[in-house]
């Protein structure tokens, strides 16, 4: 995938140790809420991408991730999976979302894109994947293994993708509560809004 799509970003600039987080697929009632009120009380920002339809349904939530200084990035109006969907109906979806997030960053969902897409929104988006996905969004995992996973790589540093909706699960909310303890103690952080 790096070798197909060179203008994808897929590391912090200059491999810094440091960590982005962004979360996908919002924004969600009480999940979002409460990632937002965490972000708050840790004196941190991310980069939330988001999709146009969830942007429609709760445009207040919306309003306060951009009013409390976090970063917004289009992740399309509803979805759809970029090798499962037409060149014209993927970019009309994402054109779809953009009329309502309004921002200069993308990520296709499932990390899914084909090279006629790829070089289409390369034209106007910056295009954003990842280092780390952390999986918050396996049912099956636990928090424990997850965080045995997460915790090995945050000293890496890079870009992680966390999802919006688990954290409607208070189980769930312990992995997001270790990460951002551990990114404060080690002081090691890129704040979404650093990003070009």
């Amino acid at each position: 995938m790096r070798k197909l799509f060179p203008g994808v970003v897929w590391n912090l600039p200059g491999n810094r140790k440091e960590i982005l987080l962004t979360f996908d697929d919002g924004p969600v009632p009480v999940a979002t809420e409460w990632i937002l009120d965490s972000l708050r009380d840790y004196r941190l920002k991310a980069l939330f991408f988001c999709l146009g339809e969830r942007v429609e349904q709760h445009p207040e939530l919306f309003y306060r991730i951009i009013e409390e200084g976090h970063r917004v990035g289009n992740h399309t109006y509803n979805h759809p999976d970029g090798w499962k969907t037409s060149k014209k109906k993927y970019l009309e979806n994402v054109e779809k979302g953009n009329s309502i997030i309004h921002g200069n960053l993308f990520r296709p969902p499932y990390g899914r894109l084909t090279p006629q897409q790829y070089v289409r929104l390369r034209k106007t988006w910056r295009i954003i994947m990842w280092s780390w996905l952390v999986y918050d969004f396996n049912n099956q995992a636990s928090e424990r293994k997850l965080w045995e996973k997460l915790e090995l790589h945050l000293s890496e540093g890079g870009i992680f993708v966390f999802h919006d909706a688990p954290y409607k699960n208070k189980e769930r909310r312990e992995l997001l509560e270790k990460t951002f303890q551990e990114i404060k103690k080690t002081g090691r952080y890129f704040s979404g809004n650093d990003f070009p």
